[in-house]
């Protein structure tokens, strides 16, 4: 003899209301371990732009170190051909050394141009990460409220 329709119903509905509940519990897990990931890759990006600053700073750095010779040289050349420091070679001096300058003010900008995108796109990681948990909540109250409904319908359904 088979069991009794209603019953096999009143089953499969609380089954599928556990299965529900399930589904419910793995997607906000889903969406907490997405969250992780995106704030891992936001510390990544962030410590990129730290190294993008550094650069910036040690280019900086040596440009003017390589400056310093090239004016070194400058000035050993005036006084080998017993030119006075005045005038004319006075001014090529300082134009060179703005231009030195120049070169090292440039390598900082283009590191802050580059660090300022990268903490753009950590920013954008860790708003990914905030959706990807409210997308996984989102997701575990639509199961629940679907397994509670299974679990009204299997109640009914005995009745």
């Amino acid at each position: 003899m088979g069991a009794d329709p209603l019953t096999m119903m009143a089953i499969s509905m609380a089954g599928s209301a556990v299965m529900g509940a399930l589904g419910g519990r793995a997607a906000q897990q889903a969406g907490d371990a997405n969250a992780g990931v995106a704030n891992y890759n936001a510390a990544v990006i962030r410590n990129q732009k730290i190294t993008a600053q550094q650069k910036g700073e040690f280019d900086a750095r040596r440009i003017r170190e390589r400056g310093e010779k090239v004016l070194a040289a400058q000035r050993v050349g005036y006084a080998k051909g017993g030119v006075q420091m005045t005038g004319t070679p006075l001014e090529i001096l300082g134009s060179t050394a703005g231009d030195i300058e120049l070169d090292a003010q440039t390598a900082l900008y283009s590191s802050e141009l580059d660090s300022n995108a990268m903490e753009a796109q950590a920013v954008m990681k860790e708003y990914e990460g905030k959706i990807a948990q409210w997308r996984g909540a989102s997701q575990a109250k639509s199961a629940y409220v679907g397994a509670g409904i299974s679990l009204l319908g299997a109640g009914y359904a005995v009745l």
